[in-house]
């Protein structure tokens, strides 16, 4: 039989059927094609003649169902996407389908092939500036979204991100953009990008966030674009401010300004503070069971700002971004602003006796990222190190469970920080020994020197389920080095 395929390829090859360069040309043109589907007048009577068909022919009336055209657009755009630069003679095909789409599904990965396509694509940039600039185009459902204006923002800034019209027209759109309704439960993944693609319309949650993270992009920053990032840090919504200093703490080089401006903010949020546990769960709604979700109504008028957090994700909580509302300013934004300032590092040296202060606090829950940040600031940080060391013998097993958590982002920038997170493998809790060991797990080789309290928790742990994690974490450990044949 494999000689028999042999032969066959072969003659294939011999003839000239089997040319991997034209089958890519061919694959790509069925791409292109099928960008270009549209319902027609046989789509009509195909319905007609499928009303006709009795019931119990259930063949011919599957046979007759209605094409979904427009994820045949969406599976086409994902697939160019894919491809990156080597689909850019596909880019004026996918410009044409932006602009005659009313799908907000195939629109969003429309706008990510192009973005994708990357540099290769800048003959878009033109048409993209012109949907920056102009609402959704009708007849779009849900007009006013803001699909298009959010979609051009993200592939502009990855097709021509040195591009001045690009950054014009960002900083343009986003002072013409008005104070958005917020959602009433605003997550951390709501201020990631992408975001759901398979929802419709949640592929970007915000076209004022959209594009301030569309100006984070932008290369090289200019006094222009750090003014409109400084802006929406200041005088923004809450859900604006807090994008705005985590767009901030990304860009580099981090200018004296952007880091005043992130001290600035960091000082104004002083007084943020979170609802104590039990007051969220004896509000809990009667249809939600509070074993697995609370909320906190914090405005009674009909534009309410809501909490949402998960009592059984208690590591998740601190990425949760709480709206402000009456007689409660929320705490999203000094937690984003200390993680910014901990991204940036050692030229943020000027904030960090405030860190310090933060890490003292011991009824803060976002005391231990501001030892993260204090930690890679100075490089070495004792204030920091006794906060771990707090943190980790604690009574209080959620905050434990912070402690572990942001030590494993440091495990491999910090020797000690390893240290100490190996004493979460010797915790009298069950949950934070497993927590610990997947955590461990996640560093590979760079937990090595922790190896010891896994082989430990191996052999002499009093529960099984830790016994078969350690095995597993130890595995995780030492696979990179036995693959190359390493003792």
């Amino acid at each position: 039989m494999v000689v028999f395929a042999l032969a066959v390829f072969l003659v294939l090859k011999n003839a000239g059927l089997f040319d991997p360069p034209a089958i890519e040309r061919w694959g790509l043109a069925r791409l292109k094609n099928q960008l270009k589907v549209r319902p027609t007048f046989a789509d009509q009577w195909r319905e007609a003649l499928r009303k006709l068909t009795p019931s119990r022919m259930e063949g011919m009336r599957e046979m007759l169902a209605p094409i979904d055209y427009e994820n045949l657009r969406r599976r086409a755009a994902i697939e160019l996407g894919v491809r990156g630069p080597s689909a850019s003679n596909a880019v004026d095909v996918l410009v044409s389908a932006i602009g005659q789409e009313n799908s907000l599904d195939a629109a969003h990965e429309e706008f990510m092939a192009l973005g994708r396509i990357g540099p290769a694509a800048r003959q878009a940039v033109p048409r993209l500036l012109e949907w920056l600039a102009k609402p959704d185009p009708a007849p779009a459902p849900w007009t006013g979204t803001g699909i298009w204006k959010q979609g051009a923002a993200w592939a502009l800034v990855r097709i021509a991100p040195e591009d001045p019209r690009v950054a014009d027209a960002l900083i343009s759109a986003l002072a013409s953009c008005g104070i958005e309704r917020s959602n009433a439960f605003l997550s951390a993944t709501e201020f990631t990008e992408l975001g759901d693609p398979d929802t419709p319309g949640h592929g970007w949650p915000s076209t004022r966030r959209s594009l301030i993270r569309a100006i984070g992009k932008l290369r090289p920053q200019t006094p222009q674009t750090l003014a409109a990032l400084f802006h929406e840090l200041r005088y923004g919504d809450y859900a604006a401010e807090v994008t705005a200093a985590d767009v901030l703490g990304e860009i580099r080089p981090a200018f004296p300004d952007t880091i005043a401006a992130l001290k600035d903010a960091l000082l104004r949020t002083e007084a943020e503070h979170l609802p104590d546990r039990r007051d969220l769960v004896a509000l809990t709604p009667p249809y939600l069971d509070s074993a697995h979700a609370a909320l906190f109504k914090v405005d009674p008028s009909p534009e309410m700002a809501m909490v949402f957090r998960v009592p059984t994700s208690p590591i998740e909580q601190l990425e949760t971004i709480y709206l402000p509302g009456a007689g409660f300013p929320g705490w999203g934004l000094r937690l984003r602003v200390i993680r910014a300032l901990g991204r940036i590092g050692s030229p943020a040296r000027e904030v960090f006796p405030l860190l310090v202060q933060e890490c003292e606090s011991q009824t803060r829950p976002w005391r231990f990222d501001a030892a993260v940040a204090a930690w890679r600031i100075s490089g070495d940080s004792p204030e920091a190190i006794t906060t771990f060391e707090r943190g980790l013998h604690y009574g209080d097993l959620e905050s434990r469970q912070f402690a572990v958590a942001r030590l494993s982002e440091i495990g491999t920038e910090f020797p000690k920080a390893l240290g100490l997170l190996a004493s979460g493998l010797r915790d009298s809790s069950v949950q934070i020994r497993f927590l610990a060991l997947g955590l461990v797990a996640a560093l590979g080789t760079n937990a090595i020197p922790v190896l010891p309290a896994i082989i430990d928790a191996m052999t002499n742990d009093r529960t099984f389920r830790i016994r078969i994690a350690a095995t597993q974490t130890l595995q995780a450990v030492q696979a990179p080095i036995l693959s190359k044949g390493n003792p």
